[in-house]
């Protein structure tokens, strides 16, 4: 069989190690993992005999062959991945897709590559809904597009489910240590899901930018100097006429599309009811999704008797296909979502600024005696903030805290006269407690300094929103 050797596992042992044989033939490609008894380099040309697994005798015609088989991949690649986004209805939906479809398409096609070529990929995806809805469908595309190639091994993608709102110089270096012992004629992939735009993000981009290529899928309004936001593969509603209610993940399904023609529809939707989308239809399967993500993405024990640390779409996948499990998990996360609401009106205090009506709440009070992590606190501003604007006031604001951490929520009634990214540029003027801050225009945080005034800086933030309103 004829192929090119695109990628090497190195071991100690040269006869342990195991070799990535691409063929393309016309139309047909296919990718074996083999084991050989012969040192074999990458971007080697071979004419391999092939038993139960192993390359017993091998003739390598050219070892520096992968400049011109290239070309070969890149064909295949133009041909499997194309257009496979249908239209979902919506009119600005689909324009605003449409719009980045260039982009969409070409990064598409860097991850199919690189797939093909057996180089690592690492996925982080933001913990919530929207970052693991994407997450999950790029999972699914991916293992469809391998299976057209004959290769059934994605133990070259990793992921990881990213807690923070920022890529830092500590995930850099653990990125590049993982790229220890593996071998491709391409360079190793990192793609980033639903991160925000923080330059907290630029030192761990410029470390890795070097030794991996990087797609970066946001849709957090682009604030401050943000180095990666000029890379070639930064995709951001925001620079096509759109906004954040075009969520992370659902871009992320739409590239996963191209790919391989998947069934993604509840991803979608759960992207988009989980992160309070105006485009969320709010019903069906896509609401189901979102709620149960935000149980897994917020405390997978509640749904694994023993696991390993770190929600994966391996994870999720297990969930979603026991259609028993699954329901019985959305119940429980319903259940528990209205309890701790009750709780939290009980306890939370009520201001009034103008007509409206400021909600301060500390979230400790209500995980006292509780080792149950669901839900987290950002998701749980969110429902608070949609159980507030149901009792029908005039307008208001709900100011969660937690730790070192304030979440603000802007109620429906007031969406659009208040910026929150804009509140909290002016708070960190005001303030040199301040660490970091930031979200959409109606949701966001603010981390504060060890040993801060929180009552002070809340106080800030109420001044601040009562001059705006």
């Amino acid at each position: 069989m004829k192929g090119i050797i695109v990628g090497i596992d190195e071991r100690p042992d040269k006869r342990h190690s195991s070799y990535y044989l691409l063929c393309i033939e016309g139309k047909g490609c296919s990718l074996m993992q083999l084991r050989s008894n012969f040192v074999l380099d990458a971007g080697s040309l071979v004419d391999a005999q092939i038993q139960n697994g192993v390359i017993t005798n091998v003739e390598v015609e050219d070892t520096s062959a992968y400049p011109g088989y290239s070309g070969l991949i890149d064909a295949f690649v133009k041909i499997a991945v194309k257009k496979a986004i249908k239209d979902c209805g919506n009119e600005k939906l689909d324009a605003i897709t449409n719009s980045m479809g260039k982009k969409i398409r070409e990064a598409a096609r860097v991850i199919a590559k690189k797939v093909m070529c057996a180089a690592p990929v690492f996925v982080r995806f933001h913990n919530d809904a929207d970052g693991a809805s994407g997450a999950y469908s790029l999972y699914k595309a991916i293992g469809s597009f391998s299976a057209k190639i004959g290769f059934s091994d994605n133990s070259k993608i990793k992921w990881k489910m990213h807690r923070s709102v920022a890529y830092s110089r500590e995930d850099a270096l653990e990125d590049l240590s993982a790229l220890l012992g593996a071998v491709s004629v391409e360079k190793p992939l990192l793609v980033i899901i639903d991160f925000g735009t923080t330059e907290e993000s630029n030192e761990g981009y410029e470390m890795i930018k070097d030794a991996a290529d990087v797609i970066w899928l946001e849709h957090h309004p682009p604030r401050g100097s943000l180095k990666f936001a000029h890379m070639q593969h930064y995709i951001n509603p925001w620079n096509f006429g759109g906004d954040s209610n075009y969520t992370a993940g659902y871009l992320t399904c739409e590239l996963s599309r191209y790919i391989a023609e998947i069934d993604n529809d509840c991803e979608k939707e759960a992207s988009l009811f989980g992160d309070h989308s105006i485009y969320a239809k709010g019903q069906g399967c896509g609401k189901d999704l979102a709620t149960l993500l935000d149980l897994l993405t917020s405390d997978k024990s509640i749904a694994f008797a023993s696991y390993e640390s770190g929600l994966t779409p391996i994870d999720i996948h297990k969930i979603v296909s026991d259609k028993g499990k699954a329901n019985e998990l959305v119940e429980y996360a319903n259940a528990r979502m209205e309890e701790m609401i009750r709780h939290a009106m009980n306890i939370v205090r009520k201001r009034m600024i103008g007509e409206s009506y400021v909600y301060v709440l500390d979230f400790s009070a209500l995980r006292e005696g509780s080792s149950n992590k669901f839900p987290l606190p950002g998701r749980f501003s969110t429902r608070m903030s949609d159980y507030i604007d149901g009792l029908g006031e005039s307008g208001n604001i709900l100011i969660l805290t937690f730790s070192r951490y304030i979440s603000i929520r802007i109620g429906e009634r007031l969406r659009g006269r208040i910026d929150l990214n804009e509140v909290i540029d002016k708070v960190a003027k005001l303030s040199d407690r301040i660490e970091s801050g930031g979200g959409h225009m109606s949701a966001g945080s603010i981390k504060i300094k060890e040993d801060s005034d929180r009552n002070a800086i809340i106080g800030e933030i109420i001044g601040v929103i009562r001059d705006m309103i």
